[in-house]
């Protein structure tokens, strides 16, 4: 299978996507639902995947770490780029900001590392491959290295759960 001419990272970056805060976001404690960072998240990553490979994706992991609370009417900021492809897959990492628009604070929130898989098949059904991306800043560099670290962590995560369902049936 041929794979599509590589792309920059710049070309599918996200540099800034909004969402404001508002009280159905919050919970009882009166600060944001932590899922809403992960489901406006997972947005963004799936936008900033599909104009890397121009195919629409689908979320096969999320990790969102949060950082600090945030609060009603704050904006949240974010920006998201891809770090690495595999074949058929790719991780975007995702920065979120707070910024309260009175005082021009800007605080970051939360990272997520969201792993987005093509929909699109080929005549014999395999997924077709995104391009690769070309990192070229030295921060570029650093989250394409680290990908890898997280996605060989992830294949051993996945690895142990198979082996204890397996473990589990044999034994009920």
């Amino acid at each position: 299978m041929k794979r599509p001419p590589a792309k920059k990272v710049s070309a599918s970056a996200i540099q800034e996507q909004r969402e404001q805060v508002f009280p159905h976001h919050l919970n009882p404690a009166g600060i944001l639902f932590g899922g809403e960072i992960a489901v406006w998240g997972d947005k963004v990553a799936a936008l900033c995947a599909m104009q890397h490979c121009g195919m629409p994706v689908v979320t096969v992991v999320q990790e969102v770490r949060h950082e600090e609370a945030v609060k009603l009417g704050e904006w949240l900021l974010f920006k998201a780029s891809v770090n690495r492809v595999w074949r058929s897959s790719c991780e975007v990492g995702i920065k979120v900001f707070a910024e309260n628009l009175f005082t021009q604070e800007l605080r970051h929130v939360a990272t997520g590392y969201f792993v987005m898989a093509t929909t699109k098949r080929t005549t014999s059904g395999a997924r077709k491959w995104m391009p690769e991306v070309l990192p070229e800043t030295t921060e570029e560099k650093k989250r394409f290295c680290e990908a890898a670290l997280r996605n060989n962590r992830r294949k051993r995560e996945e690895k142990k759960r198979k082996e204890k369902r397996n473990n589990h049936q044999e034994t009920a």
